[in-house]
């Protein structure tokens, strides 16, 4: 059988699979973070185009009819939830990846020099 502590690269192996793994979660966590920030983003200007739409039909019907408006104040109110959803779900997704990466043993530099 195969056993760790006879094995001389052991040691390295386990250092370089602790390598890999805080390499990927680090690539996450960045990844998680820049989708948490792009979230509202896309929200705000999904909002922005709804509200500019709503303002030229209101400009072109010269009155404030509900029906005529009510698709783009629809347009706008969804791009802000799914902004906010996407945001949520990176935001969970990042605090996976922030608890999993700060839980990692780190590296024993030793070992690697072997």
């Amino acid at each position: 059988m195969n056993d760790p502590l006879k094995n001389e690269n052991a040691g390295t192996n386990i250092v370089a699979k602790t390598l890999r793994a805080r390499k990927f979660w680090r690539r996450t966590i960045w990844i998680s973070l820049a989708a948490v920030i792009v979230g509202p983003l896309y929200g705000l200007a999904g909002t922005t185009v709804g509200m500019i739409r709503a303002f030229r039909t209101l400009d072109k019907t010269g009155t404030g009819d509900p029906e005529s408006l009510a698709g783009d104040i629809g347009l706008s109110m969804q791009t802000t939830a799914w902004g906010l959803v996407f945001s949520a779900v990176a935001f969970l997704i990042l605090l996976v990846a922030l608890v999993r990466f700060l839980t990692l043993p780190k590296p024993d530099p030793f070992v690697a020099k072997r």
